[in-house]
């Protein structure tokens, strides 16, 4: 199937549950860029 990377909750200042997923390129939080467009790119599927 595939690998749980997450859950999807309602913590902090949140109207509801949600899972924030994004990717950052650097080790110092570059920009965050598109995570479908990434993990086609490096052989992963979402």
């Amino acid at each position: 199937t595939g690998q749980e990377i997450g859950l999807s909750g309602s913590t902090g200042n949140s109207s509801g549950p949600h899972l924030h997923f994004e990717i950052r390129t650097t080790p110092n939080y570059g920009t965050a860029v598109d995570p479908v467009a990434f993990m086609g790119a490096h052989g992963g599927q979402l």
